[in-house]
């Protein structure tokens, strides 16, 4: 993950990733730091909040299945 400042958005490759990292189990709070966002930012992906459009994309998923 890369640091970033903080009024930075996400793209939509850093929100799959995030999704990702979210199915990990890895924790809100971690992620956030990582992509140097409020914890909030990645709740509010996770419930659908925001970017809620960006169809999900398993991890891992050959591109030609999509």
């Amino acid at each position: 993950m890369r640091r970033r400042q903080w009024n930075q958005v996400l793209s939509e490759s850093d929100v799959q990733i995030i999704r990702g990292l979210l199915g990990r189990g890895i924790s809100q709070r971690e992620i956030a730091l990582g992509f140097g966002v409020a914890q909030q930012n990645i709740s509010d992906i996770k419930r659908g909040k925001t970017w809620s459009k960006l169809p999900s994309v398993p991890v891992g998923e050959p591109e030609s299945t999509r």
